[in-house]
């Protein structure tokens, strides 16, 4: 099971305040808990990166096991937390 679930935000604001080329410590921390898999996004952020038009959705793209399928025990609480935050 993976420990951190990514929204597409965490990474946009890592790739904004954080570029890789100045700042490599954190993307090499993440990229160390997605080789571990503990940490993951679903395909619809990737889609959502997509639209971006930056290296970050190629970066996102080509971390093996980086995109996660979402679980049927994920699902429950997903709508939970839509429910409760609608915007």
């Amino acid at each position: 099971m993976t420990d951190y679930t990514l929204d597409t935000n965490i990474l946009i604001l890592l790739n904004r305040h954080y570029p890789r080329d100045i700042f490599p410590g954190p993307w090499t921390e993440l990229e160390a808990l997605i080789d571990a898999r503990h940490a993951c996004i679903c395909w619809e952020v990737l889609d959502e990166l997509a639209r971006g038009g930056d290296q970050l959705h190629s970066w996102a793209k080509n971390e093996t096991g980086f995109v996660c399928e979402i679980t049927a025990e994920e699902i429950p609480i997903v709508d939970a937390i839509s429910t409760a935050h609608p915007g």
